[in-house]
């Protein structure tokens, strides 16, 4: 009778093992991927296929040469789904097996040996693994959107920083749009459209390839003079939105007078700029007083999340940036920073673009010399121009003038006394980061 008991309670303990599994979700999570063991942003799987035979979970990304497991859930451990031997060594291509367990028992991680892009396919249900490396030579050199909605016809979009994504920013009419791999159709042109007809471009859609030139696009309902469309070639998904012009910057890190706390996180300006444009103009020097005080990021708020920009690799130098990368409710991406050297500790030009997802950064030179805007004083002469100077003889460091079009017309360092001979009209003015608007009549 003990023996049936027994078996009794290990037939409920492995049955209360299988209902305690979601087959619904699955994350993989580990130094290898981008968000380390921060198991509140591992990284969700693409649920592929499910039935009561298998569950099968799709992921492509980065990995680093470190290890990895998965979970079924975000925000916690258990339950996991791990390698079953110590440090497994992760062959490309051959089939692993998963252990899956409720506690901390036998925590063996897949180890890549390898930094790379990477599809990662599980079964759940059968409890397997497969890794396959991705092969970016097969991915397209460039690719334009065409159709009645682009006011063009035409136009070739951005290649993201690594080459697996595309980007749009600009103006959508009502019309269709699809994708291209020639700048006009061709008899062997490759086009990428909607895996089923009549799909709004707005929201989140995947894609589907074909030959044929009659075969329909993406919809666009609402014209709009700033859209945003993603095309994402490892996961086969298109993205787009329309950019709000409501959108805030703020820059903030250990080189920046806000340090590392959000709250005090320092707007960038986007008055008198093209749409999706944020500039910063200030100071950024080592501030040993702070945690990474050479280092900086930006936010979308002034909070951490949940939206926040970041450079593209590790301690990145600001001055030959180029790309940025968007971490946010879609996008996941590594907690990134972008640092200064030791001999360009003063006044910087920061443009970002967050349609083309670029960064452009000028050094002015050092702030030692800077006056506030109390010491001095702008006069504006109808006859004669633009007239500033500085009421107590200090340094003026940097002046930018734009026209209405967002321009740059003149760009002045180091003076106490400028005269300007400006054509007549309405101008923006930033003097030592302090914007004006003025006329010069």
């Amino acid at each position: 009778m003990k023996r049936i008991f027994s078996i009794f309670l290990n037939i409920c303990f492995f049955c209360s093992l299988s209902l305690a599994q979601d087959y619904t979700q699955l994350y993989i999570i580990g130094g290898a991927t981008a968000n380390g063991w921060d198991n509140n942003n591992a990284q969700k799987m693409t649920l592929v296929s499910s039935n009561t035979e298998n569950a099968i979970f799709t992921w492509t990304g980065q990995l680093s040469a470190s290890d990895f497991k998965f979970i079924n859930a975000g925000g916690t451990f258990w339950p996991c789904f791990n390698a079953t031997s110590e440090n497994e060594i992760v062959v490309l291509g051959q089939t692993h097996n998963l252990a899956y367990h409720t506690t901390e028992i036998d925590d063996y991680k897949f180890v890549i040996q390898n930094s790379g892009l990477y599809t990662i396919t599980v079964d759940m249900r059968q409890l397997t693994m497969v890794v396959e490396s991705v092969n970016l030579d097969e991915l397209p050199e460039n690719l334009w959107i065409c159709g009645s909605a682009i006011p063009n016809g035409t136009a070739q979009l951005i290649k993201g920083y690594d080459g697996t994504f595309f980007l749009y920013g600009g103006s959508l009419q009502n019309g269709d749009v699809k994708i291209m791999d020639t700048p006009a159709p061709e008899p062997y042109t490759t086009y990428y459209i909607p895996y089923q007809e009549a799909i709004d471009i707005t929201g989140n859609s995947r894609y589907v390839t074909t030959n044929d030139n009659n075969a329909a696009g993406w919809e666009v309902l609402v014209d709009d003079p700033a859209y945003k469309i993603r095309i994402d070639l490892i996961q086969k998904r298109v993205t787009a939105q329309v950019f709000l012009p409501s959108q805030k910057l703020y820059i903030i890190g250990g080189a920046t007078e806000a340090g590392w706390d959000a709250e005090k996180a320092i707007l960038l300006s986007n008055e008198n700029q093209p749409i999706g444009t944020y500039v910063f103009e200030g100071e950024l020097k080592i501030r040993n007083e702070n945690v990474e005080p050479n280092a900086f990021k930006f936010l979308g708020q002034k909070t951490w999340d949940p939206y926040s920009i970041h450079a593209i690799s590790e301690n990145a130098p600001i001055l030959t940036a180029s790309y940025i990368g968007e971490r946010s409710t879609v996008h996941t991406f590594p907690d990134y920073k972008w640092t200064i050297d030791e001999d360009k500790q003063g006044h910087y030009t920061i443009t970002v673009n967050l349609l083309n997802e670029t960064i452009e950064a000028q050094y002015n030179g050092e702030e030692s010399s800077l006056s506030t805007p109390n010491e001095t004083t702008i006069s504006i002469n109808g006859h004669d121009g633009l007239h500033i100077w500085s009421t107590n003889g200090q340094t003026i460091d940097t002046l930018h003038i734009y026209d209405l079009s967002g321009r740059l017309v003149i760009h002045e360092r180091q003076f106490t006394d400028l005269h300007l001979p400006l054509e007549k009209g309405i101008y923006i003015i930033s003097l030592n980061s302090i914007t004006y608007k003025t006329i010069i009549y």
